[in-house]
């Protein structure tokens, strides 16, 4: 009973996984632009495949096979979102550097008493870091902007995360 159920909801994850797939490369999909036409058409491909083997071959088997047609999908799809998840992230630390950046920019000048301690060439050297910082991070986000999404981002994102923490130690 527990198997037969099991089974059913294997089969079901399949089936909302094809339209899942589809809808999220569609036009309009969040996977769209982060897939090459190739990939998509591959995708529509196999889908449409399983999709087909599930209403005949495909309508009585076990649990394993639909797990198979699952991984077959998810192998082809993996790439993408992969490639999303990168930009995304990409995305969020350069928009949380910009931030870092422009607070040591504006605090250090704006609070001469709780810097007190630093001589004024420390505050520059401070500054200046925070200078390289912005440029290193503003030549990455024109690479980014450069490049189509749905090839590999021109950037690593721990090469960008090193660099800002050795820049914050800096400051």
């Amino acid at each position: 009973d527990k198997l037969v159920r099991d089974t059913l909801m294997t089969k079901n994850n399949l089936e909302s996984s094809i339209y899942d797939y589809r809808h999220k490369l569609d036009s309009n999909g969040e996977w769209k632009a982060f897939a090459l036409e190739s990939e998509i058409a591959s995708i529509y491909d196999l889908s449409q495949k399983t999709e087909d083997w599930l209403y005949d071959d495909g309508e009585n088997v076990t649990k394993d096979e639909y797990l198979i047609k699952q991984e077959n999908l998810d192998k082809l799809v993996n790439p993408i979102k992969q490639r999303m998840e990168q930009y995304m992230s990409l995305k969020q630390l350069l928009n949380h550097a910009s931030m870092r950046f422009d607070g040591y920019q504006v605090e250090i000048p704006n609070n001469a008493e709780k810097y007190a301690h630093l001589t004024p060439e420390d505050q520059e050297t401070i500054l200046a870091n925070v200078q390289k910082g912005r440029d290193y991070f503003r030549d990455a986000q024109q690479k980014l902007q450069s490049t189509t999404l749905n090839k590999a981002p021109p950037v690593n994102y721990n090469d960008l995360k090193n660099f800002l923490g050795e820049i914050e130690k800096a400051c």
